[in-house]
């Protein structure tokens, strides 16, 4: 059964040392419950959006060597968002894949917003690739933001692929006239390709805009069965149930076509919930953490 930590931080643009050290405090307290992996929101490195700063040379050099440093140090996989130069020079806004000490491989974003963030197609280069990681016995998709929604999109492509769960890498502001819509959009992906969705979410401010954490966790059937704190950073930890294998690229004679290709069928039984939600606080005390071993 595979534990996912949802570390959602305020990281300060520009602060990429800063950044670096709220990003290994967030770690260090994460790995107290042994998570299987630990996700942060998207462009957690530079802080969001960093805009003019992408063209600066010294700020992509800091964010590089600062990424260095998080792979010497971090010891259980992480998915962490930052801005990322290829050898042409070409800027992503990225997500890495840190485990056994190593970069294992990177994430690009797809989709821009053409209203949450400003010029965000003219500073990053878009990704054409979608991604699937092996946790444990679970297949997950990786995506950033807008990649997780619509029927066409990166992350239907991982579902189509296999993936189970979708971990989703955001930096979604807060609306006050339409707080729900994000959570709508999830739902939909959630119902749609009966996967669970992780969406680590920012917190803070930048200018004009105020990202609200909530970061949740959402079953198959699109219903939010874990929450972080709304304005405030936290860490939500979440143990998902083993699941059925999906079938790559649909139907199967022995199988429902959407999530078990065992002989028989999966039936109409409905996906397990979680068995097990810990919130890890700064003032969690040593006994709320579970023994693994």
């Amino acid at each position: 059964m595979p534990r996912y930590a949802l570390c959602q931080i305020n990281p300060v643009v520009g602060d990429v040392q800063g950044n670096t050290e709220r990003i290994l405090d967030a770690i260090d307290k994460a790995a107290k419950l042994q998570p299987d992996l630990i996700l942060f929101p998207e462009l957690s490195l530079s802080g969001c959006p960093p805009e003019g700063l992408l063209r600066k040379p010294t700020f992509l050099a800091a964010c590089g060597e600062a990424m260095q440093k998080l792979i010497k140090q971090v010891d259980t996989p992480v998915l962490l968002g930052y801005p990322m130069v290829d050898a042409e020079g070409r800027c992503y806004n990225a997500a890495a894949y840190l485990k056994d000490g190593v970069l294992d491989t990177v994430y690009h974003k797809c989709h821009f917003s053409s209203t949450s963030r400003a010029g965000e197609k003219h500073f990053f280069t878009a990704g054409t690739s979608a991604l699937v990681l092996d946790v444990m016995a679970q297949r997950v998709g990786v995506v950033i933001s807008n990649d997780a929604w619509g029927r066409v999109s990166p992350a239907a492509d991982e579902a189509k692929a296999g993936a189970q769960v979708i971990a989703c890498l955001g930096a979604h502001p807060y609306h006050r006239t339409d707080p729900t819509s994000m959570v709508e959009h999830a739902a939909e992906l959630c119902r749609e390709h009966e996967v669970y969705l992780l969406y680590c979410n920012l917190v803070g401010g930048q200018d004009e805009l105020v990202y609200p954490g909530e970061s949740l966790v959402m079953s198959p059937a699109g219903e939010v069965v874990a929450r972080a704190e709304a304005f405030a950073e936290d860490i939500l930890t979440v143990d998902l149930p083993d699941l059925p294998k999906r079938i790559v690229g649909g139907a199967d004679a022995k199988g429902c076509g959407k999530c078990c290709g065992t002989e028989g069928g999966c039936g109409d039984k409905e996906p397990a919930p979680p068995q097990t939600m810990v919130r890890e606080l700064p003032s969690l005390p040593e006994t709320a953490v579970k023994d693994r071993s």
